[in-house]
């Protein structure tokens, strides 16, 4: 008789087979962390998520030009999510950026983002999540009085990402996504666009909103 569970190499942490049914589950990281290896089904909720686009830098001085240390308004995001880098040119049209943020995305692992150039005239997303922010600088070309720099949450349909808490491997492995908006339930595709493996992460098929909510249900499957 097949024991129920027996181990298995993968070269990725500990994890354990399902001698019945085949399938697999991890008890232990490659670091050695403990997780959560329960079957069934788990969920990632959002409520009411900030929009605000100076929620992490607001309004920052950056007349001086060169490169500019950010002051944080804030170092803990509402959710792991991805950023938005707005410079504001007070007298022209010449000021250009570049960003560098440091922090921590939703494993608690460091992680650096460098942005393209960004201009006066367009706010630039980022690609990568953050859960919290260690520190911000901006490169700037062609500085001047009352020039200003901003770091808030992206918010656009399709671009803005939030981080779910666990490695997916596959886009099946979310069963379904609820978004409740201003108090109705409404349905979300689940497709490559809106669910980003290489990121672990959903992106709402609409710009958000303060009032909105979302239910990601999903379980973590293993090839």
């Amino acid at each position: 008789m097949a024991h129920k569970y027996e181990h298995v190499s993968t070269g990725n942490g500990y994890w354990v087979k399902n001698g019945i049914n085949g399938t697999r589950k991890q008890v232990i990281t490659q670091a050695g962390e403990v997780v959560d290896a329960s079957y069934g089904m788990k969920q990632a909720v959002i409520l009411k998520p900030d929009v605000a686009v100076d929620s992490i830098v607001a309004a920052e001085d950056i007349s001086a030009g060169g490169t500019i240390v950010c002051t944080l308004a804030k170092t803990t995001l509402d959710y792991p999510r991805n950023l938005l880098y707005t410079l504001t040119d007070d007298a022209s049209t010449t000021l250009t950026g570049i960003f560098v943020t440091v922090g921590t995305d939703q494993f608690g692992a460091t992680v650096t983002e460098t942005t393209g150039t960004v201009t006066q005239a367009t706010a630039v997303a980022g690609t990568q999540i953050f859960m919290t922010i260690v520190s911000c600088t901006a490169t700037l070309t062609n500085a001047a009085a009352s020039d200003t720099a901003d770091v808030g949450v992206a918010i656009a349909s399709d671009v803005a990402s939030f981080g779910i808490p666990a490695d997916l491997t596959a886009i099946t492995d979310v069963k379904a996504i609820n978004f409740v908006d201003n108090g109705a339930s409404l349905p979300q595709n689940i497709d490559s666009t809106s669910i980003v493996l290489a990121r672990n992460c959903f992106r709402p098929e609409q710009t958000v909103e303060v009032i909105d909510d979302y239910i990601i249900y999903y379980i973590v499957s293993r090839a």
